[in-house]
């Protein structure tokens, strides 16, 4: 076998948004319609990661903090990992809102879809990526703020 990377088996993480089979391939009897559990991370995001692999090759490669995070826990606490998961499943990768009919998908025959050489999946991963960044921004600021203000509040006192 060549090394490098094997279309993208070994890159793993959270939801991607892209036309992975995944969300269109996979047969769902839930009766609720399957979206993305976040965080959704943006097609160019997986495919440097890829990319990566052909200059540097890896079995496996983790995209995004949050993956990373999970499979760090999961290889201490399986467990609570998986029971996490079931309850994130639950709250998040099945809608509350939009039903779905049962359907088999690619089980028993082949799924054609003309939409297959579309890169984005719909799932606004860059949008939601840059929504995480600019909290995350906020939130270091705000406390940069508190802790500013609390210091100059000791000095005045003082």
């Amino acid at each position: 076998m060549a090394a490098g990377p094997q279309a993208d088996q070994g890159v793993h993480g959270a939801a991607r948004d892209d036309r992975h089979p995944f969300f269109r391939h996979s047969a769902n009897y839930t009766g609720r319609q399957v979206v993305a559990m976040p965080p959704v991370y943006p097609a160019d995001k997986v495919a440097r990661a890829i990319v990566a692999l052909a200059d540097a090759p890896k079995d496996e490669v983790v995209v995004g903090g949050v993956g990373k995070a999970m499979v760090k826990q999961h290889r201490v606490s399986p467990g609570t990992v998986e029971a996490q998961m079931a309850v994130q499943v639950e709250k998040t990768h099945l809608s509350r809102h939009t039903p779905a009919e049962d359907t088999t998908a690619a089980i028993y025959e082949p799924f054609e879809d003309a939409s297959d050489p579309e890169v984005g999946g719909g799932w606004e991963g860059g949008k939601r990526t840059n929504r995480r960044k600019a909290a995350g921004v906020a939130g270091v600021v705000g406390a940069a703020a508190l802790a500013f203000a609390a210091i100059r509040g000791r000095t005045s006192k003082g």
